[in-house]
């Protein structure tokens, strides 16, 4: 079977709005906001201490890994910069963290705020993405019941970003990751929220400002619905899911050829 590779994701911007304030406002009453850290995790007294190491590269930022020296025991972190530019980015991922705090399949918000010219998200460290875990071993796919856990893991994940008020538009096997310690190394955490827009619940439709709609995401786990490049619902995420499940378990996807265009 292939080797399963990842595509590149469109850097579209739009971003992404909170319950109670719309991302584009002005910064200070949501950094005020942002910067109050999680109060259920003791530790998360930010910034963290220690020697800082490149995890990844991405669209929307650079992450390191860092040890956060707390008041009861030294824990590893993983921080998410971005430029202090016109890009809300990382803010608005910081907006859904602290608003799913609490669900099982995402990490632990601990703080955002602004240094030197930066923005930076501090949260939990997680561990590798499903696309690492599956190019392991040969014949790159799962087993089913490997699949099914990973199924029913991802389902539940969806349903509280959906939950949340969230649609994801990325969903692909590089934005799903397993936990980093031996308690957690069996759930799958969603992660990845760039392209994020919310559902109004009064029309149950995405709230579009600019009016524009264009082929967000990852060409070859698209919906139909994104080809045609309409506005996606929570069915679409779905509908990603399963392009993912059939190429973990199949070893690839009718369309694998394809470039994206995006």
């Amino acid at each position: 079977m292939h080797k399963q590779t990842q595509s590149h994701s469109d850097v579209q911007e739009n971003g992404v709005e909170d319950h109670n304030a719309k991302v584009g406002e002005t910064d200070a009453p949501l950094d005020q906001k942002l910067n109050q850290t999680n109060p259920d995790d003791k530790d998360a007294d930010i910034p963290p201490v220690g020697d800082a190491s490149t995890v990844l590269h991405g669209s929307y930022g650079t992450v390191f890994a860092a040890l956060h020296e707390g008041p009861q025991r030294t824990k590893l972190v993983a921080i998410k910069f971005e430029t202090t530019n016109n890009s809300t980015h990382i803010r608005d991922e910081a907006l859904i963290l602290r608003c799913l705090s609490g669900s099982t399949h995402f990490a632990k918000f601990y703080r955002y705020s602004k240094y030197q010219g930066f923005k930076f998200l501090t949260m939990e460290m997680l561990g590798p993405c499903m696309l690492d875990i599956v190019n392991r071993v040969r014949p790159y796919r799962f087993t089913l019941q490997s699949l099914l856990k990973f199924g029913i893991q991802g389902v539940e994940a969806l349903e509280a970003l959906h939950n949340a008020g969230y649609v994801h538009y990325d969903i692909k096997p590089g934005n799903f990751v397993i936990g980093n310690t031996k308690e957690t190394s069996g759930i799958f955490y969603l992660i990845d929220f760039g392209l994020c827009k919310k559902i109004d619940f009064k029309t149950d439709k995405i709230r579009n400002r600019n009016g524009i709609v264009g082929l967000r995401g990852t060409l070859r786990y698209a919906s139909l619905n994104a080809h045609h490049k309409l506005e996606l619902g929570p069915c679409d995420d779905l509908m990603s899911l399963l392009y993912v499940l059939i190429e973990f378990y199949t070893g690839k996807l009718p369309w694998i050829d394809m470039k994206d265009i995006v």
